[in-house]
C-alpha cells in the first residue's frame, strides 16, 4: 500500500474518523482495494508502536523534566467530551530532549501526574533535579511527592502571562 495512503488513513483515525467513514472516503478518492479490515489493521499497528513507544525502557539519567497538558474534545462510546492529555519532555544528562510519556486523563490533579511520574519511574526514569510546568497545583503536589529533594520552577512563558 502506498505510504501516502497510509499516512491518510492514520490522520483520519488520529483525529477519531471512524473506520468505515475512512473506507468510505478513500473509495471517493479512487482507491478500492481499501478494505475495512486494512483500515483495522493499519490502526492496530498505530496503537501497537504508540503502546510500545510509550513502554520503552528509560536507560539515561534525566535531570529535567517539562510537564503540561492540553485539553481535546475525545469521542467516548458515542459522545465527545473533554479529556486532558498529559506529556512529559525530559532533557537527558547528555543534553537529548524526548518525549518520556504521554497519557489521555480525566484532569490533571494530582492523582493523575502521580500515577504518570510512578509509571515513568517503573520505567528506570531517575536523576530528576528539576521539573518545569505551569502553575497548576496538582503538578506541584505531584512532583513534591514523586521526586524528593527536586526543585519545581514554573515555565518562564507561564510565569510572565500569569497576572502579578
Amino acid at each position: 500500500m502506498e505510504k501516502s495512503l497510509i499516512n491518510a488513513v492514520i490522520e483520519s483515525y488520529l483525529q477519531g474518523v471512524s473506520t468505515r467513514r475512512v473506507q468510505d472516503i478513500v473509495s471517493r478518492l479512487g482507491v478500492e482495494d481499501l478494505s475495512a479490515s486494512s483500515v483495522s489493521r493499519i490502526s492496530r499497528e498505530l496503537d501497537g508502536r504508540v503502546e510500545e513507544f510509550l513502554k520503552r525502557p528509560i536507560e539515561h539519567s534525566i535531570p529535567y523534566l517539562f510537564v503540561d497538558a492540553s485539553y481535546f474534545k475525545v469521542r467516548t462510546d458515542s459522545r465527545y467530551i473533554t479529556k486532558a492529555f498529559l506529556v512529559v519532555t525530559a532533557i537527558r544528562d547528555d543534553g537529548y530532549r524526548e518525549i518520556l510519556g504521554a497519557r489521555i486523563a480525566d484532569g490533571e490533579d494530582e492523582l493523575f501526574w502521580t500515577g504518570l511520574f510512578d509509571d515513568l519511574k517503573d520505567r528506570g526514569l531517575s536523576g530528576v533535579k528539576l521539573v518545569v510546568s505551569d502553575g497548576h497545583k496538582g503538578i506541584q503536589k505531584a512532583v513534591e511527592k514523586s521526586f524528593l529533594g527536586a526543585s519545581w520552577q514554573m515555565c518562564h512563558v507561564h510565569f510572565t502571562r500569569s497576572p502579578s
